[in-house]
């Protein structure tokens, strides 16, 4: 055979092979273009169901919105009921104190001291001390046993607040007893960078001090939150703010012939501030009872109004931010959640409202905007931190607020950590709130800042900036 004539034998069964080849594959794109259609066919019905479900569902929504908005009479009693609780007198909300720690510990060191004007002798002491106490013994936790809280003497017993920094400290020097008590409101411990808490220093001062005592631990809180250290569990008992509204409650009715009207009304007003700012949650007043029972008749349709309720706090920070980078007199800083930090434009070129004069990143003194999460906001300052770079500036703004007790809402009182010089009262309302979207209330909280600018905050600032110039002048030697 010739060469050519094999050539093209080969050429000839390399084509039928190709040719086959692509038969298979045409067969194999064949069946692959079949499966896609089926799968097509398959996605297509899927999205029609999904289709049905997403109007079934949107129908459902609207007859729940429907039945809810029907639902006139329980609507309007629930309304009524709630305008009767938003009108008891809450001096602790009227204020603005109702959830500071501070204003709390204040009330508690009241209540605890017998020697103290309430006229209840050692009864609220007692009482703590026992609950506390059983709690702790049946933890296994240090502590005096229970039983000897009755039979000690307390009329001698002294009640500090802030010694060594502790919130509130009972000494009964006669009884050899000490108690520490760590109050917390909607907070944890501090716990710091090198995971040492407040509470183990607490801890170590009081057995440096009192080595020979029963010394007693209290974690106090709305929901008798345990410490975040292991360690710290193993000695601080955990209460919460019910066992406080407890005893105060059996106080008014126990101590009626030894307490004045006046010491009973204010008692009444702090369970009420408890309940009403929910560090007690009451689930058995009328009116809770009826925002339960509406709830759970239209659970679905409220927690559709709640998923897209609006951010309240972020869109009154956001107001408030612009506002404060409006004043000509005011140096915007920085914004974070819940607050708006700002400088008086008189204190650029000061060291000390420099970031790193105070705790981290802040300046010795920080003036801001706080934003609550219900939406509320009102002016605030602080003093950073002591450290040793801060501590004669800290120590001359400490003097000169003290010096204008009429511009300042707290007498500041000597410590190493954060401390509140000013609160000022609310810039936004619940009337603010509850007309949201009508155009104007932006531009009142702006005017109502524009004003506190131009005036009150006027005073203030003459203070901060001739203090701090003061300072620095000296510290430079001119």
């Amino acid at each position: 055979m010739q060469t050519n004539d094999v050539g093209e034998v080969g050429q000839a069964a390399a084509l039928n092979s190709v040719v086959s080849a692509l038969q298979g594959l045409e067969s194999v794109l064949a069946e692959g273009r079949a499966r896609q259609l089926m799968a097509l066919d398959s996605l297509g019905l899927e999205l029609e169901r999904l289709e049905w479900l997403i109007a079934d569902e949107l129908a459902n929504k609207i007859a729940a919105l429907k039945n809810f908005t029907d639902d006139g009479p329980a609507l309007v009693e629930l309304t009524e009921l709630h305008r009767k609780w938003l009108a008891q007198l809450d001096l602790f909300h009227v204020l603005g104190v109702a959830d500071s720690e501070l204003h709390h510990s204040r009330f508690l060191r009241w209540l605890l001291d017998p020697q103290e004007t309430h006229g209840a002798g050692d009864y609220f002491l007692k009482s703590f001390l026992f609950q506390t106490c059983a709690t702790a013994e049946k933890a296994g936790l240090p502590g005096m046993v229970p039983s000897d809280v009755h039979s000690a003497n307390w009329s001698t017993t002294e009640v500090r607040r802030e010694w060594q920094y502790i919130d509130i400290l009972i000494l009964n020097r006669k009884a050899r007893f000490v108690c520490a008590i760590e109050n917390k409101i909607w907070a944890s411990e501090g716990i710091g960078e090198n995971q040492i808490s407040q509470l183990y220093a607490y801890r170590m001062a009081l057995k440096k001090m009192f080595p020979e005592f029963t010394r007693h631990h209290v974690f106090l809180s709305p929901t008798g939150m345990l410490p975040r250290n292991e360690s710290d569990q193993k000695y601080w008992t955990t209460e919460n703010y019910a066992t406080v509204l407890g005893i105060v409650e059996r106080m008014i009715e126990i101590k009626s012939h030894t307490i004045s009207e006046d010491v009973r009304m204010v008692l009444r007003q702090y369970a009420a501030a408890l309940r009403r700012n929910k560090i007690v949650p009451d689930a058995n007043t009328e009116f809770q009872q009826r925002v339960r029972e509406v709830y759970l008749a239209h659970r679905e349709v409220i927690e559709l109004i709640n998923q897209h309720k609006p951010d309240l706090r972020a869109e009154v920070q956001q107001t408030i931010k612009e506002a404060v980078a409006e004043q000509d007199q005011w140096k915007l800083e920085w914004a974070e959640t819940g607050f708006v930090y700002f400088r008086p434009m008189e204190t650029e070129g000061l060291e000390t409202m420099d970031p790193g004069w105070g705790h981290s990143r802040y300046p010795l003194l920080c003036i801001s905007f706080r934003c609550m999460q219900a939406g509320h906001a009102y002016f605030r300052v602080e003093i950073a931190p002591e450290t040793e770079k801060n501590r004669a500036a800290r120590g001359n703004l400490l003097n000169s607020f003290n010096q204008a007790p009429e511009l300042f809402s707290y007498v500041p009182v000597r410590g190493t950590e954060w401390i509140t010089i000013h609160e000022g009262e609310y810039i936004v309302s619940d009337n603010d709130l509850n007309n949201w979207d009508q155009p104007s209330v932006r531009d009142e909280i702006k005017e109502r800042i524009y004003d506190f600018a131009k005036n009150q905050f006027h005073a203030m600032n003459e203070v901060i900036v001739n203090c701090l110039r003061e300072y620095e002048a000296e510290a430079k030697g001119q």
